[in-house]
């Protein structure tokens, strides 16, 4: 999903560029539903710190809304990620 690596990319603390990967999100779509004309997708994510993880979390949105969903993975690892500095 390059809406997600573009929103870490944008969000500080995030910087994907000159750090040491120390946080690892890792996206999981574990559904995708059909309604109508739209597809919803449930997705988790495993928010892990020096290869231990610390925090799942999941969420769902519209494909067409996938920009909403990378905000809420963004909001929640920064949420993890203040958790354990």
């Amino acid at each position: 999903m390059r809406i997600l690596e573009h929103t870490f990319e944008d969000s500080a603390p995030f910087d994907l560029t000159n750090r040491p990967s120390l946080l690892v999100a890792t996206v999981r779509v574990v559904q995708r539903t059909r309604t109508g004309q739209h597809v919803q997708i449930h997705y988790v994510v495993d928010i892990a710190r020096h290869g231990r993880v610390i925090g799942t979390t999941d969420g769902s949105c519209e494909m067409d809304s996938l920009a909403r969903c990378a905000a809420a993975v963004v909001r929640d690892t920064r949420y993890f990620l203040d958790g354990v500095r």
